[in-house]
This record gives C-alpha cells, structure tokens and sequence, in this order.
C-alpha cells in the first residue's frame, strides 16, 4: 500500500524547453508533478559519448540543477562530479531575498525518532512544520536586514524582532532606504549604517532559497546507488531520481567534444586541431562559471566569450574548465603545445581526471593543476 504521505519520487515531468545557448535545439527539462517536491529540477545541458577509446562509462553528462541550498553539502561528498554553482558572494542582497521571500525552498519534513531519518509528516503536522520553518526565515531576513542597516535605523521598522515577519515583508523599503542613504561604493559606511558586506549576510538566509547549480560526471552508479534510495536523506533523494530519470531519457550524441552551452553546429564533426576549437572550449567555460551570479535555467540571452574564458584561466578560476572534455588528442603534440601554451601537460599521467579516462578534461589539457 503507497503511504500518501511519502513524496513521489517517481512522477516526474519530462518536457522540451528553449534556452538562448543554443536556439537550433530543444533542452530536456525534468521536475516533479508533486507539489512537495516543487524545489527540483533538471536540465540536459550536453549530453556526450565518446568517440575515442570504449569504455563502460564513455558517456559524459552535463546537466543545470536546482534543489534547496542544504542538499548541496551532501552532493559535495560525490567528488566524482565536476561542479560550479550559485555563490552566496556574487549574488545581490536585493536578489536574494526576492528569492527567499517569494520562492522559499520547503524541506521534505519527517518526524523525529532514533536513528538518521523518520517517517514523512502527516499534512496537520507538516503545515505546522512549514509555518515555524518560515517564521525561521523571516527572523534570518531580519537579521540580514539589521546586519545591514545597523540597530538603530533597524528598530525604526515595526516592532524589531518582536515582528521579524512584519519585518521581513518590508525588506524592499528597508533596503531602498540603504541604498538611498546608507550605501557607499566605496565601502566607507555612513554615519548609522552598519553596512555588512553580502559575503557574509547571506550566509544567514541562503538555506531558504533556491540553489542553482551546473554539475558534470561520466560517473553515476555509487551516486544513483546511495542517494537514489529509501534510506537517503529524502531531499538529496529527490535530486538523485531525477538525475537517473535523466540519463534513461536523453539519448548521448556520439563525438569528440563536450562541451557544455555550444551549438552543436559549431562543434565540428571531425577531430581537428586544438586551436581551432580552443575558443569555443573557453566559452564554454565561461557560461559555466557564470551560474556563480545568474541562473543560467532563466537566462534570455548568452554574453559568453572566449576572451573571458581565457581571463578566468589566468586569474586561476580552474572549476570551470572541469565541464569541457575531449576524447583523446586527435592532433600532434606540436600543434597542441603552441595552442595551448607553455603549461600543456605533456605527461599523460597528469591528464588524468575525476571524468572516465576516454575523456581528456580541458583543466589538465591546458595547465595539469590536477598534479
């Protein structure tokens, strides 16, 4: 017998979406018929299977995903899986709260009992649940808004803390009045203004928004296996059946290079030399790194370059170049070394990566940080 108040795991919406990376395609979207389960879904950004060496796991996903803020801290523990994501530094306090206050993300409750999980809460308990885990983010809300404003200005807003909701929902004027007075480019705090920068505030209420985040493995059977299951936590659940639902309904494009956000007709069919495809390698990293401060599943426009790409690589932001794949080195070293500069890693011990060996990830092609 299905106990109603187990989220369904199972009834999940596969659609065809348009994304602005690459208008000559449509992109598989996977999330949840269940109103509970509201807070994930998934994208198939590229989907690639290796044309050099065979392989069991010759096959390269990349996907855009979304899922409360506290689910990431389990996913970390799979370092299989190259990531960027949504950086609670590079996000504006004025977005971020729009997303806390209007989207708040809503834990799959249980019941508290001996051992590391519980039985799903029954409705009655559930919303009881809800309304004391939103009281919880309107008093981070306050916090943030006082972090900010200082005491002072602060207790000139309702009653303080005594009505952190009534609070919360005045966080627009709150902050036009910061920007409005308070505020210096500078950094040089006005008089009354407690002026606390969002690489720390935001801490306090990222666990009650949404979370963006672009993941890429050739690897996903012990993942599958320990998050996909009953005896998971239920919201890293709810992301691992959607990733496996993803890999049963995409169908892998055989070729030589991944590269996640390209057009595919501007990926040759053929290997070539590497400096030919080197820009397009840099912009793909690029509009991975760019989920650090934009949600690239709502984006409605592409401003990616190579030029970027290549400030990224200097500047030492590796992750990004973790997504980008080759299936082998189909030119010869010459040609590559001159391409890629004097960092090419010419020792095949150091290509190897977090991906399956018959892909060449383009970080160690370009300066081996994996030694």
């Amino acid at each position: 017998m299905i106990d109603p108040h187990v989220p369904d795991f199972t009834d999940i919406v596969v659609e065809l979406i348009d994304l602005p990376f690459d208008t000559g395609r449509k992109f598989i979207k996977l999330s949840y018929r269940d109103e509970r389960l509201k807070d994930y879904s998934l994208i198939v950004v590229a989907d690639s299977l290796s044309q050099g060496q065979p392989s069991l796991f010759s096959r390269l996903s990349t996907f855009i995903v979304r899922y409360p803020r506290y689910v990431h801290a389990e996913a970390l523990r799979h370092r299989v899986i190259s990531r960027n994501a949504a950086s609670s530094r590079a996000r504006s306090v004025k977005a971020t709260i729009k997303e806390v206050m209007e989207n708040p993300t809503i834990p799959l409750f249980t019941v508290n009992q001996k051992g590391m999980g519980g039985r799903f809460s029954e409705p009655e308990r559930r919303e009881k649940q809800i309304a004391a885990w939103l009281r919880a983010r309107d008093r981070a809300v306050a916090s943030v808004l006082e972090l900010i404003v200082g005491p002072e200005i602060f207790d000139n807003y309702g009653n303080g803390f005594d009505d952190a909701s009534g609070v919360a929902a005045a966080w627009e004027e709150i902050l036009d009045d910061y920007y409005a007075n308070g505020y210096d480019s500078n950094g040089d705090a006005r008089e009354g203004y407690l002026s606390t920068h969002k690489q720390q505030f935001n801490r306090l209420i990222e666990n009650f928004g949404p979370f963006e985040e672009i993941i890429t493995a050739s690897y996903w059977d012990n993942f599958l296996e320990l998050r996909d299951h009953d005896l998971a936590q239920p919201e890293i659940r709810a992301f691992a059946a959607l990733v496996r639902k993803a890999l049963e309904v995409s169908e892998a494009r055989e070729t030589w290079i991944h590269a996640p956000f390209i057009p595919l007709d501007e990926i040759p069919e053929e290997p070539t030399d590497f400096d030919s495809v080197r820009p397009l390698l840099l912009r793909s990293a690029n509009e991975c790194a760019q989920v650090s401060y934009n949600d690239k599943s709502a984006a409605t426009k592409t401003t990616a370059s190579a030029t970027k790409g290549e400030e990224l690589f200097r500047l030492k932001h590796y992750s990004p170049f973790e997504h980008q794949a080759i299936a082998e080195i189909p030119f010869d070293e010459e040609v590559v070394s001159q391409s890629a500069g004097q960092d090419f890693v010419r020792d095949e011990d150091q290509l190897v990566s977090n991906l399956d060996w018959s892909w060449v990830q383009l970080r160690s092609i370009l300066a081996g940080v994996t030694k």
